[in-house]
């Protein structure tokens, strides 16, 4: 039985559990292995499903004895049927997946705990480091000194671009046990189908900085496969179409998005200054900001955020109309650091 380990919210369950999945990775699976047990500042337990490896995977994994919960499948099932065993095992409010050719980087659980304390959202959207072959060392001062975070009322009015991985998603349990978890012999593209079932499950929270989980390409990586994901993406197309995903029509009214990009810092939850141009919906109440001007060819326009500072809109692009850059406000109401 895997242990928990203690950090800074003890509770009855732990806040995390990490579910590492992995399939004859067993050149891969320790570094997946000793960057989540080398976590800090958050509570979590963590569960290893060897999908029924021949390579001696295995062996590896003895050396972690009761500091891992270790499942072993008879029978091959595939990536989200793993994902969904050890999920059945896991008792953590939050499920933190990660692909046995994957890895966190040192800071990532204590980046989704106080992300978890400010917003307590239903999805977190994490973003990757790639890498090949061996992990590269960091250096000293790579530690973040603050998280950057876009704030959306539900993962379907995103408006930023997202890696999608299983490796970069954090889930709430019960909202995952909602949609019935990851679709089995649905692959690739699984990603992107359970976090369209996840679409309307409530407050999603893309990170846009730091990153937290390595990434590491090699030959076997699904995405290299372009003939299966192309059949994968009519499939989503599909599914979409039949109405296997929340939403619908009156979702795809893209006008009056709300944002609020803020900044967490050891201190709480803090406005960030620079708040991001919206090219779709220049009029629109974006973020921080109360009410923008819709961009000018030449000169700049000025509005005032809710703290009172001035906003200064950049030129737009040379030669188009209308058209903004997709470059920071800036305001001039300067924060405290803390």
């Amino acid at each position: 039985m895997g242990q928990s380990h203690p950090g800074v919210c003890a509770k009855v369950g732990p806040r995390f559990s990490i579910i590492i999945t992995f399939h004859n990775q067993r050149h891969f699976i320790k570094d997946a292995m000793d960057s989540a047990l080398s976590q800090r500042n958050a509570e979590f337990e963590v569960i290893v499903v060897d999908d029924a490896s021949v390579d001696e995977g295995q062996l590896t994994l003895k050396q972690y004895g009761d500091a891992i919960q270790l499942l072993c499948l008879q029978k091959n099932v595939g990536a989200c049927a793993a994902r969904n065993r050890g999920a059945a095992a896991a008792t953590g409010e939050y499920l933190v997946f990660l692909d046995g050719d994957d890895a966190f980087l040192p800071w990532a659980l204590e980046v989704y705990e106080k992300v978890v304390q400010a917003k307590r959202p239903k999805l977190i959207l994490s973003s990757m480091r790639w890498f090949k072959e061996r992990i590269p060392g960091l250096q000293l001062d790579e530690a973040p000194s603050q998280i950057t975070i876009v704030d959306y009322q539900d993962y379907l009015r995103r408006d930023r671009g997202f890696g999608h991985s299983a490796s970069s998603m954090v889930i709430a349990r019960e909202a995952f046990e909602r949609v019935n978890g990851w679709l089995e012999g649905f692959f690739p593209a699984e990603d992107n189908d359970l976090a369209l079932r996840l679409g309307t499950a409530g407050r999603t929270i893309q990170i846009l900085s730091p990153q937290t989980t390595w990434h590491r390409a090699h030959a076997s990586n699904s995405i290299n496969n372009i003939s299966s994901f192309m059949a994968a993406m009519e499939s989503l197309l599909r599914r979409e179409r039949e109405g296997r995903y929340p939403g619908g029509a009156q979702r795809r009214e893209r006008a009056g998005i709300h944002r609020a990009r803020k900044v967490l810092s050891p201190g709480g939850v803090r406005s960030d200054p620079r708040q991001p141009c919206c090219p779709a919906c220049p009029a629109g109440q974006r973020g921080g900001v109360d009410r923008l001007r819709a961009g000018r060819r030449t000169g700049r326009s000025r509005s005032r955020c809710r703290g009172g500072g001035v906003l200064h809109r950049r030129a737009p692009h040379p030669g188009r109309v209308g058209a903004v850059r997709d470059r920071p406000y800036r305001c001039h109401r300067r924060l405290d650091r803390q």
